[in-house]
């Protein structure tokens, strides 16, 4: 299903799911949403992370292969799948719907993290997208308006325990 960032955030604290889809306009959110994705799969014990980065000459077998290999070291893993493009391709696009039926099956133990360029209309309505969407938790981050951006960046500031006035936050 896809959710907006505090949603997001609500179903975090709440648990660990087995598959995050994040993608937006946003990298920086993109990327701390990602980050907070390992810290509470390291919290529940997952101890490896391996990191794939899509290209035209991605093998998308190695996807399969780490879905059906055990790790030597944990129980669970962290996938970290990047798709700068937003686009699988053909045979990207079947591992990507058969990971999505392994996760909604409850065969896959592993946590898996896909992260996307922005979640235009054209993306969100392929076949592997809403299979993904579907067997987990997809994340849009879209811009933050210029009116909410003072609010955005006090908010943000204070998170790390800085006050800023109202004309600094502009």
């Amino acid at each position: 299903m896809v959710v907006k960032p505090p949603e997001f955030e609500q179903r975090l604290t709440r648990g660990l799911e087995s598959l995050y889809v994040l993608g937006g306009d946003q990298p920086l959110l993109v990327q701390e949403a990602r980050d907070a994705v390992v810290a509470k799969a390291r919290e529940a014990g997952c101890d490896e992370r391996l990191r794939f980065e899509v290209d035209g000459k991605f093998d998308w077998g190695t996807l399969e292969s780490q879905g059906a290999s055990l790790s030597l070291f944990s129980s669970q893993r962290i996938i970290d799948l990047r798709l700068p493009t937003g686009k699988p391709g053909r045979l990207g696009s079947k591992a990507l719907a058969a990971l999505a039926e392994r996760v909604k099956d409850g065969r896959e133990s592993d946590v898996w993290i896909v992260s996307l360029p922005r979640l235009d209309n054209q993306l969100q309505k392929s076949a592997w997208f809403k299979a993904l969407a579907n067997a987990g938790v997809a994340v849009r981050f879209n811009d933050i308006p210029l009116t909410a951006l003072p609010n955005w960046v006090a908010q943000r500031a204070g998170a790390q325990g800085v006050n800023l006035t109202r004309d600094a936050a502009e």
